[in-house]
């Protein structure tokens, strides 16, 4: 839930007692890297890149500042997924893409580590009813202007 509000550029309010914050609410807000995305200098608008399928699965996403993209896999259901995407056609800049011949730097920011890079598609394994946010750092100048 947090990942959404986040990656959706929403207000964030915090309505529970600070002094006695779960581990889980204090490793929400004090995620700098998750935060970040929310606070964007940009606000670029959310934009569902994947609906869902029979099975449910999502995937979402928004352009940052610094040639970033922020992606989000969602798996609603109550088994592991894999969640694949083409990098093609993700929202890269403001009427930017990226395509198939994109390479990006993926970076999950729940974990706070790099996972690697990717070139021409995306996948992850998410866990059941969970969320996976990467940040995907263009390293080669290849996009499209729409």
């Amino acid at each position: 839930e947090f990942s959404a509000w986040a990656l959706g550029a929403s207000t964030m309010l915090v309505s529970t007692d600070l002094r006695n914050m779960s581990d889980i609410q204090r490793r929400c807000l004090y995620n700098t890297e998750i935060l970040a995305i929310n606070q964007d200098k940009l606000g670029a608008p959310l934009s569902m890149v994947v609906p869902p399928d029979t099975s449910g699965k999502q995937v979402w996403a928004r352009y940052l500042s610094g040639n970033a993209t922020a992606i989000a896999f969602y798996n609603p259901n109550t088994t592991s997924q894999a969640i694949e995407v083409s990098l093609a056609g993700l929202p890269y800049a403001a009427n930017e893409t990226l395509t198939h011949d994109s390479v990006v730097q993926v970076r999950d920011v729940w974990n706070h580590s790099d996972v690697g890079s990717a070139h021409g598609f995306i996948s992850t394994v998410v866990h059941p009813r969970s969320i996976v946010v990467y940040v995907l750092k263009l390293m080669s100048e290849r996009h499209v202007g729409s």
